[in-house]
């Protein structure tokens, strides 16, 4: 099995799914703007994992509308982003997110003792 620590796409589809521990988000997202951390929670769920606490951030998007453009339209509609047509900024929040959670790797995975 490939694992891949960037984004994947095609011509038609993309997805990602980012999981990391609870307690690596708290630290990260300590880091992050206040718009960067509406964005990435915006696309993340809260789990338990094998008694530990997770959480993951997960999207997709389609040949006519990117996840950016969903996002952006109901950050839009709850009043969090000026303007609906701003989805630049919606994907550069996520990077940033994306870009600090990498660095930490407190990533989850199934090697270690822990897991």
């Amino acid at each position: 099995m490939k694992i891949r620590t960037g984004f994947v796409s095609n011509s038609s589809s993309s997805s990602f799914v980012l999981t990391t521990t609870k307690e690596n988000w708290e630290n990260v997202k300590g880091e992050l703007e206040a718009f960067q951390v509406t964005v990435a929670e915006a696309i993340m769920k809260e789990d338990n994992f094998l008694g530990h606490d997770i959480v993951t951030f997960s999207t997709w998007s389609s040949h006519s509308s990117g996840w950016e453009d969903r996002l952006a339209y109901q950050l839009h509609d709850q009043g969090l982003l000026e303007d609906e047509d701003n989805v630049d900024k919606v994907g550069m929040a996520w990077n940033a997110a994306y870009r600090r959670l990498m660095e930490n790797k407190d990533l989850v995975t199934t090697k270690g003792d822990d897991w």
